[in-house]
């Protein structure tokens, strides 16, 4: 299991629990506050606006820009979760997309009301 914590201002610290939550220790610094989406344990994702995505496969040890083609009128990141290495959802401002490549192409799911 892998939580968001704290930080300073443009980065934030990742924490891994491997006993269902009880204790939880240091993983990673995150490089920027963007949402961080957790793929897999080592493979994360941060999909930022204006081309500033990032991804790490290493756990978080390194970072480099990642090819993505989600984008969105808001000018702030979106929220993501996967659930699996392929499957993915995106949501800002009640606009939801769904990902089934891990990532690397998104398509507007319709909602309830548009």
């Amino acid at each position: 299991m892998l939580v968001d914590g704290g930080g300073a201002q443009q980065t934030k610290d990742v924490f891994r629990s491997t006993d269902g939550g009880a204790t939880f220790t240091y993983a990673s610094t995150v490089p920027t506050f963007i949402p961080v989406a957790y793929v897999t344990t080592t493979r994360w994702l941060q999909i930022g606006p204006q081309n500033s995505s990032m991804e790490t496969t290493d756990g978080g040890a390194s970072w480099h820009a990642y090819t993505t083609d989600y984008s969105q009128a808001a000018p702030i990141a979106p929220d993501l979760v996967f659930g699996d290495a392929n499957v993915g959802y995106a949501t800002v401002r009640g606009a939801i997309q769904r990902t089934t490549d891990g990532g690397a192409h998104w398509t507007t799911i319709k909602t309830p009301g548009t």
